[in-house]
């Protein structure tokens, strides 16, 4: 893929850490020795223009309508952690529209942090297709204003306060200028993680995107499942390793069946084949309204996982009720 602009390399980035994958290499080389043989490598943007966000793209975040491109909105699983870029599901689907794709991925956020890099930055390109797959999760994001002392002076700093309540890890919290409550913690273990919250919150973001979309005529795919032909789930499993401060695999059940797979870096995100059937589900909906304007397709919400939500919260939460 042509390369533009000023851009940064890393060779770990996130989760997909060095202490992590030495951990996984010295447990189970048979399923990690392709990254030892093939390291990984992270292409990044410059900082952006607004909140300074890194995306893994080759795109200079600068006003440029005649590049035609392609947006990818999401979470970890369109940022690609613990893959080569060029086994994630938004290259199978660049491989097919031949758009300059811009990958707007932002690991551990949700919908609302998806809108938030839509509205900022879609307006740079020649925006052709929005391809947006983000799993359904209880994740919020929510813009608060703060202020902080700069040359005796104060200068309002705007920051996105990120509630994540879904995964083993229980509730974790942060923002860009560090940790502030905005919601009691009782209203996150009633309210947030209920289905019916989730299903709105979801909802409204996903639509808002959409509608983002049919006002620029561009048309927008959203897909929330996961393909469960190629999955892992409940095949491994997962304890927090004090040692390296992070969660990661102890045990891999059903082995020869995983074998077949190529697991992430990081062990934990999906696998390649995994993203390989999702851009297959994005092609497939492309290849059905792809010539109709203001048109794309949205993905009914099925299968809430708010019940494990609630149950994951409350196991982990340092105030349960």
């Amino acid at each position: 893929m042509k390369k533009y602009g000023k851009l940064t390399k890393k060779s770990w980035d996130g989760c997909d850490s060095e202490s992590l994958f030495d951990y996984h290499y010295e447990k189970f080389p048979e399923f990690f020795q392709t990254y030892k043989d093939n390291p990984i490598e992270y292409v990044l943007s410059a900082p952006t223009i607004y909140d300074g966000p890194v995306f893994r793209t080759a795109i200079p975040f600068e006003k440029d309508k005649k590049l035609k491109v392609d947006i990818f909105l999401g979470c970890s699983h369109t940022y690609g952690v613990g893959h080569h870029e060029k086994n994630i599901w938004v290259a199978k689907v660049t491989e097919k529209t031949g758009n300059i794709p811009v990958n707007l991925g932002s690991p551990g956020r949700g919908t609302s942090q998806s809108y938030i890099n839509l509205v900022n930055y879609a307006d740079l390109w020649d925006v052709q297709n929005i391809f947006h797959y983000q799993p359904y999760y209880p994740r919020y994001d929510n813009i608060l204003l703060d202020y902080k002392k700069h040359h005796r002076k104060l200068h309002e700093v705007w920051a996105t306060y990120h509630v994540n309540v879904q995964g083993v890890a229980g509730i974790g919290t942060g923002t860009t200028f560090g940790e502030k409550e905005v919601y009691t913690r009782d209203y996150i273990e009633t309210t947030m993680v209920t289905e019916r919250y989730m299903k709105h919150h979801h909802n409204k973001y996903i639509y808002a995107c959409a509608g983002y979309a049919a006002s620029k005529s561009i048309n927008y795919y959203h897909l929330h499942s996961d393909p469960s032909t190629h999955s892992i789930y409940g095949l491994y499993d997962c304890e927090f390793i004090p040692e390296i401060g992070t969660n990661a695999i102890t045990n891999i059940r059903k082995q020869e069946y995983i074998k077949t797979l190529t697991l992430p870096r990081d062990g934990t995100h999906r696998t390649v084949e995994t993203h390989q059937e999702i851009g297959k589900l994005f092609l497939k909906m492309y290849n059905t309204v792809k010539n109709r304007k203001r048109v794309g397709g949205i993905e009914p919400l099925h299968n809430p996982n708010a019940k494990l939500a609630r149950k994951l919260t409350r196991e982990n939460s340092k105030y349960p009720i």
